[in-house]
């Protein structure tokens, strides 16, 4: 049976496995360079890379209370 966040509308799951984190929000070297470049605090940076790897997953943006802590 499809899970909420493998349909049309896709939703960030509240307790996400290991590999889901790591396959889907993980960001790369070339991510995690060009956050450098864009943001100059470490909180923005997380922001910044929290919104990046949300909206490839999800393909819309969504707010930072929205993301599970584990994602984070």
């Amino acid at each position: 049976m499809l899970q909420v966040s493998d349909t049309a509308y896709p939703r960030l799951k509240a307790h996400p496995t290991t590999g889901e984190l790591e396959n889907g929000f993980t960001p790369t070297l070339a991510e995690l360079a060009f956050a450098e470049q864009q943001t100059r605090r470490s909180a923005s940076r997380i922001a910044w890379l929290v919104f990046l790897k949300t909206f490839q997953r999800l393909g819309y943006f969504v707010q930072l209370t929205e993301v599970p802590v584990a994602v984070i």
